[in-house]
């Protein structure tokens, strides 16, 4: 009878497509395979090939970790200034901060997470200094932008502002890093800014970026300090 036939019909049509699907989960299930592969592999000559920072070749008695395929390295013993100072810079030889990629940037700043937790509990660090300067102006030593990390415990410097200092004046290798001068206004000079004059400045920026962002329905909390919404001039998109 025809109904049989279209029921026979129907039910090896659906066995072919399943037998279809079945072939095609396979196939992604291989090619993935292949794609992981080819990942470590490309990982693995990567983590095993020498480091270039700044013009040094390092090896790997200075790499402390790096990032997921080496887009950021974290290393040790480059002249510390402190007992577990590391420094995390991109792989890529980057000057400046705009220039780092988005998973450059990522990479950098989970990596220094990353050391901040696993030199810290070796250390039984208390606290930590993070510096990174941008550009030859604000006294960077070298053309490859690099995050010191540096634990603190209590009492490692009798003066503790002297970590910055010692930062100021590091550089990997060579002589001893010359800062820029900087000139500061006389403390009588350096009066509070009015809520107004705030205000305007953050308009100000607003212009030059072209938008603020989402609004801010109430004042910030910054510290102890309360900021009106007039005074922020950006905001990052909420997660």
């Amino acid at each position: 009878p025809r109904p049989a036939r279209a029921v026979l019909a129907l039910l090896m049509l659906r066995r072919a497509l399943t037998l279809a699907l079945m072939a095609l989960v396979g196939l992604v299930a291989v090619s993935a395979r292949r794609i992981n592969r080819a990942r470590r592999q490309a990982c693995a000559m990567a983590l095993g090939s020498p480091r270039e920072f700044a013009g040094l070749t390092l090896n790997a008695d200075h790499v402390v970790s790096t990032s997921p395929c080496g887009l950021a390295v974290a290393y040790g013993g480059l002249r510390p200034v402190l007992p577990g100072h590391t420094i995390v810079a991109p792989t890529r030889r980057v000057e400046r901060f705009a220039q780092l990629q988005d998973d450059e940037l990522q990479a950098i700043v989970r990596l220094a997470l990353s050391v901040q937790r696993q030199v810290g509990s070796h250390l039984n660090a208390t606290a930590f200094n993070l510096a990174l300067k941008d550009g030859k102006g604000a006294g960077q030593p070298v053309p490859h932008l690099h995050l010191h990390v540096v634990p603190r415990t209590a009492g490692d410097l009798a003066v503790n502002d002297e970590v910055y200092g010692r930062i100021d004046r590091w550089s990997p290798a060579g002589e001893p890093n010359v800062v820029p001068p900087m000139v500061l206004p006389p403390d009588e000079a350096r009066a509070p800014r009015s809520e107004a004059e705030m205000a305007a400045e953050a308009a100000r920026y607003v212009y030059v970026r072209g938008e603020r962002g989402p609004p801010l329905p109430a004042p910030v909390l910054f510290g102890r300090f309360e900021l009106a919404p007039t005074q922020v001039f950006y905001r990052s998109e909420a997660r």
